[in-house]
């Protein structure tokens, strides 16, 4: 007996559904660089 069971199982995901594509790449590019580099000292 399987112990989970799924049928017709899917994900949907919005992209650009309030902002063109371009903005949507920028903002999730934003959010997996790591904060270390988005905020290293300018010198």
């Amino acid at each position: 007996m399987p112990n989970i069971e799924v049928d017709h199982l899917t994900k949907k995901y919005r992209l650009g559904a309030m902002q063109g594509l371009k903005q949507t790449l920028l903002n999730t590019a934003d959010r997996l660089t790591p904060r270390s580099l988005k905020h290293e000292p300018h010198n």
